[in-house]
């Protein structure tokens, strides 16, 4: 049976657009949590969390490492080292 490679993704490696992403998701938050409505605070409070999971990741990135699910990394093609 032959196995079924994965490769990299165009993401993996680009800690600029985790970083832009990261900025998006910010700039909502605070248009929510300024706009000063509670109920909006409840939808730029997740919105916090995945700017900040974004910038974290563009770190590890510029810092060498890769994004990249674990569980699959059994299955990644050798040429994407």
């Amino acid at each position: 049976m032959a196995t079924t490679y994965v490769a990299l993704d165009r993401y993996a490696r680009n800690a600029a657009e985790w970083r832009l992403s990261g900025d998006i998701d910010y700039r909502a938050l605070k248009y929510l949590f300024e706009s000063g409505d509670p109920f909006l605070y409840l939808v730029a409070a997740p919105l916090g969390h995945l700017a900040l999971e974004k910038y974290l990741k563009a770190i590890l990135i510029a810092d060498g490492m890769t994004a990249f699910d674990p569980r699959r990394l059994a299955r990644l093609h050798p040429a994407s080292d």
